[in-house]
């Protein structure tokens, strides 16, 4: 076929010399195994043969379908490219990451000094507390840090809905626009992975992450800037901390992206036996092989769901340690600030040192949370681009 008119009916071979050039058979012989790479003239077009004459020819066709049941699973740790095509398919590409950047600081900055501002108003005297220049103050806080979460929220989930239609609508024009040879190596199940799980994770589960990865990140560097201001000297403690956090998170990240990836692998057969089951079920009931394609896919979802579970372990794995690194920190600045008060080392500010426990508090569970919307993030990207 050439610009809608037929131009060659007839073999392979016949098309590929009726087409000048244009036409080779290097894809098709790239597809098939390497011991079947020497073609016969005398054979037909396609067909692989071995040095050994016992051994049945194997077409093309067959090194094709070999192909797409073997899915390679991609390795290493995800590009920053990946981070900035994302940022680019946002309304307004790295400019709109910046201002949402900003008011991610803002709206954190001004729930801090609402926390700050009512830790102080309960200090004051009871002549003072009520006055309206004060009422006034923590009233426009309030609304302030209000506010201000409220556009954070509706700016960052319109922002990346839009991120996700643009990345939907760009997948789906390069498969129309495929050539017939993506089809012939990638199977329907593969296909259908995509467009429905992977398509879904960029849809519902990438923007949920982010944002909570993002609030409870600048809460966490809140809490942090917070427990170093009231207690300076905490800050000898937290380098072995952080190496602990450091190795923890680097050993995590590496399993849970693995797993994520074998689990992402293991749901294009599902789809593919589902696939092959609907069109070829006249011949299975005819052959009496429905016993056979229910074990298939038992034994096909099985191994779905022991990736799934592994990856689920990981996570607990992961969050009993990130509990324990909280709460030996909390633990520190509690006592810290005992010992110093007694001692009169440090003059500590009751309201201030109750916002900075509270907030450490607070965190001792969003902390591995956090740390579980990190891997989240390099997962569920890496497999939307790749």
């Amino acid at each position: 076929m050439n610009t809608g008119r037929i131009e060659c009916t007839g073999s392979y071979q016949e098309c590929v010399t009726a087409s000048g050039g244009r036409l080779s058979l290097t894809s098709s012989a790239n597809d098939c195994p390497k011991e079947h790479e020497e073609l016969s003239e005398d054979s037909n077009p396609g067909v692989g043969l071995t040095n050994d004459p016992a051994t049945p020819p194997v077409s093309s066709s067959t090194a094709i379908k070999e192909k797409q049941d073997t899915e390679v699973s991609t390795s290493g740790v995800v590009k920053m490219n990946t981070f900035k095509n994302y940022i680019k398919a946002m309304p307004g590409g790295p400019l709109a990451g910046l201002a949402l950047l900003l008011v991610f600081c803002v709206t954190q900055a001004s729930a801090l000094a609402c926390i700050t501002f009512i830790s102080k108003w309960a200090n004051l005297p009871a002549d003072d507390q009520w006055s309206i220049s004060i009422i006034a103050s923590v009233f426009g806080l309030c609304l302030a840090a209000g506010g201000f979460a409220l556009i954070r929220a509706i700016m960052y989930f319109h922002l990346t809905i839009e991120a996700s239609k643009r990345l939907h609508n760009d997948m789906a024009k390069s498969v129309l626009r495929a050539k017939l040879e993506f089809f012939d190596t990638n199977s329907l199940g593969r296909v259908l992975n995509r467009f429905s799980a992977d398509v879904g994770i960029a849809d519902d589960q990438l923007p949920v992450a982010l944002f909570d990865f993002s609030v409870i990140l600048f809460m966490t560097i809140g809490a942090l800037v917070s427990a170093l201001f009231i207690l300076p000297l905490t800050a000898i403690f937290l380098p072995p901390l952080v190496w602990y956090f450091l190795r923890v998170r680097g050993i995590f990240l590496k399993t849970s992206r693995e797993l994520k990836r074998i689990e992402g692998m293991a749901r294009s057969p599902i789809f593919n036996c589902l696939s092959e089951s609907l069109s070829g079920i006249a011949t299975i009931r005819s052959n009496d092989a429905i016993e056979y394609f229910q074990k298939k896919f038992s034994k096909l979802h099985d191994a779905h769901s022991r990736s799934f579970f592994a990856f689920i372990a990981c996570e607990r794995w992961l969050g009993f340690r990130m509990d324990t690194i909280m709460a030996v920190f909390t633990a520190i600045v509690s006592f810290a600030a005992v010992i110093m008060n007694d001692k009169e080392l440090i003059r500590i500010d009751p309201g201030v040192l109750g916002l900075t426990l509270s907030l450490l508090l607070q965190l001792s569970m969003l902390f591995q949370y956090m740390i579980r919307q990190v891997s989240v993030r390099h997962i569920h990207t890496d497999i939307v681009y790749n």
